[in-house]
């Protein structure tokens, strides 16, 4: 004998809720209370406006509306300005690849003027292959941790190690030292890099923003 399904009752509101529309609720009828008109004991959520919590968690005055970066303390250098800059500190990193990895490594450098950059390093056979002839990464910046001001440059350019015994021996007398030099110290080896890309940004203080903007 064939199996006949059972017949379901129709499907109604849950117990205890009334029905959000349709029929089975006449037109006025206040709908199902709201979380904040709970009567079982459970906390509920408030309707009501949203407060602003601010952008550390802090609860803000009521109308308060915070902005990201109101007031643009960061300007964007020329490369005339970034390579000025370059010229004011003596230390930078350089960043370049080794074994499949990123490396920085702090150098002593210099700013020719046609805008080379001069880097002084001790002898190593792996760092000279690693910039000799490759794409590298040169970063310096002067930062004041205090008002929170300061600058950043950022090179990338072709890297040579300097093998012409004619400029190395100049750069000798007259280049930079590499930064961990010292007394006894192998003679250092020099890299040139040669700008392609030049970027650079200055965080202003806050006051000088805010007449800017």
């Amino acid at each position: 004998m064939p199996r006949t399904a059972a017949k379901l009752p129709p499907r109604g509101p849950p117990e205890g809720r009334r029905p959000e529309s349709g029929p089975d609720r006449p037109a006025g009828t206040p709908g199902p209370p709201g979380p904040a008109a709970r009567g079982d004991g459970r906390p509920g959520i408030a309707a009501g406006p949203v407060r602003d919590h601010g952008p550390y968690g802090a609860a803000a005055p009521r109308g308060t509306i915070h902005h990201m970066d109101r007031d643009n303390r960061v300007e964007s250098l020329s490369e005339e300005e970034c390579l000025h800059l370059l010229g004011t500190v003596p230390v930078g990193r350089v960043v370049y690849t080794a074994h499949a990895l990123p490396a920085v490594l702090p150098v002593a450098f210099e700013v020719t003027a046609d805008g080379r950059l001069v880097l002084a390093l001790r002898q190593g056979v792996a760092v000279r292959r690693a910039l000799d002839d490759t794409v590298a990464a040169f970063q310096a910046d002067l930062l004041d941790a205090v008002t929170r001001t300061g600058w950043s440059v950022l090179v990338h350019g072709r890297a040579q190690v300097v093998s012409d015994p004619a400029l190395h021996d100049r750069l000798l007398r007259t280049g930079p030292r590499p930064w961990e030099d010292g007394a006894g110290a192998a003679e250092p080896m020099f890299v040139l890099i040669l700008p392609e890309l030049v970027s650079g940004r200055r965080q202003l203080p806050l006051g000088r923003a805010m007449q800017q903007s």
